[in-house]
C-alpha cells in the first residue's frame, strides 16, 4: 500500500494556500470598497463643480463663493487621500497575489512529487509482482522436470 511520507507537509502547504487565498480575497474586497469610495468622492466633486458653475449665473457674494471653493478644495484633499489609500490597497493586493501564487506553486510541487512517488511505487510493485510470477513459473517448470 502506497504511503506518501510527506503527506503532512503537503497538507500544511494546502492549508497555507487556503489561508493565502482567503487573505487575497479579503484584500481584493477591501480594494474594491476603497475604489468605490474614491468614485463617490470624485462624483461628489464633479457635482460640486457643476453647482459652482450654476451659482455663477446667480448674483452671489464673494464670501459665499470663497466658502464653496474651500469646500471643493476639502473634497479634493479627501480625493487625494483616498487615491493614496487605493494605491496602498492595490499594493497589498499585489503582495497577497504573489503570496498566493507562491503557495499554489509549493502545493503543486508537492502534488507532483507525490505523483512521481506513486508512479515509482507502482513500478516497484509491478517489478516485484513480475519477479514473484517468474519465480513461481520457474519452480513449476523445475517440478515438472523431476
Amino acid at each position: 500500500m502506497f504511503v506518501f511520507r510527506l503527506e503532512s507537509v503537503m497538507n500544511c502547504r494546502k492549508s497555507a494556500e487556503e489561508k493565502a487565498l482567503t487573505e487575497f480575497s479579503d484584500e481584493k474586497r477591501n480594494l474594491e470598497k476603497e475604489q468605490q469610495q474614491l468614485v463617490r468622492i470624485q462624483e461628489h466633486k464633479v457635482s460640486l463643480i457643476g453647482q459652482l458653475r450654476d451659482m455663477r449665473k446667480d448674483a452671489l457674494k464673494a464670501d459665499e463663493i470663497a466658502l464653496f471653493m474651500d469646500y471643493i478644495r476639502q473634497v479634493q484633499a479627501r480625493q487625494t487621500d483616498q487615491e493614496n489609500v487605493v494605491r496602498q490597497a492595490t499594493e497589498r493586493v499585489s503582495l497577497k497575489r504573489e503570496a498566493l501564487l507562491a503557495a499554489l506553486k509549493d502545493r503543486k510541487v508537492m502534488e507532483a512529487l507525490k505523483a512521481r512517488k506513486l508512479q515509482e511505487y507502482i513500478a516497484e510493485s509491478n517489478k516485484a509482482e513480475q519477479k514473484q510470477m517468474d519465480e513461481t513459473a520457474i519452480s513449476r517448470y523445475l517440478r515438472r522436470d523431476r
